[in-house]
């Protein structure tokens, strides 16, 4: 099924929904290639991917899906409003989260590039993005890092995929994490908490590089 390119959308008043019609085997997406404004009303993307390529700006209204994806494909200006909420986020260009609008990610992050999530500018201590129970976060590569920390659910997973080696970064801080599945060569360059749950190592977890920081 084909997906559906805009330019500009602006969501101002009754919820968007992305409806597969047909029960065809692929469900359609959407790409915003331009500017996505959204100040009242829902996106609902059940099965969809949103793929946005300009700026991002959120006054109010509800994200929820089911697999679809949010997908920051963009290197313009992100303000998303305080309460933004994502289950699952794809950063495929380096994104810039503001540092006084607290957000959060529910299931899954995948960074195929780098993401600074806020932070108040005061203290390390005062993030502004958290991080959902049992929630997964996928790196890519090296550069695809989370540049701050995070408030941490409970527990999370780690999966690091796609092209090695990578260097940990601050998703390595989480207080409790469950499962860590290496695909590719990972440093271990900091401490790192104990695992709860299963370690599946398909390619070399070396905590020899540097002393922890």
């Amino acid at each position: 099924e084909a997906d559906l390119t805009l330019v500009d959308l602006e969501v101002d008043a009754t919820s968007l929904t992305i409806v597969d019609d047909d029960c065809a085997a692929t469900v359609p997406n959407l790409i915003i290639s331009g500017d996505l404004v959204q100040t009242a009303g829902d996106f609902v993307l059940g099965d969809s991917d949103v793929e946005l390529q300009g700026d991002f700006t959120r006054v109010a209204g509800v994200w929820s899906m089911d697999d679809g994806v949010l997908n920051l494909n963009t290197a313009g200006t992100i303000t998303p409003g305080t309460g933004f909420a994502v289950d699952n986020l794809l950063v495929s260009a380096p994104a810039v989260f503001p540092d006084d609008e607290p957000w959060s990610i529910g299931e899954n992050l995948v960074l195929a590039a780098s993401l600074d999530p806020g932070n108040d500018g005061t203290v390390a201590a005062n993030p502004q993005l958290s991080i959902g129970d049992n929630a997964t976060i996928e790196r890519q590569n090296t550069g695809a890092t989370l540049d701050d920390d995070a408030i941490w659910g409970q527990s999370i997973n780690l999966a690091y995929t796609t092209a090695g080696t990578i260097a940990m970064s601050d998703e390595a801080s989480a207080a409790s994490i469950n499962n860590v599945n290496v695909e590719v060569a990972v440093d271990m360059d900091r401490d790192f908490g104990p695992i709860s749950g299963t370690l599946t190592l398909e390619a070399l977890l070396d905590d020899s590089p540097a002393a922890p920081v």
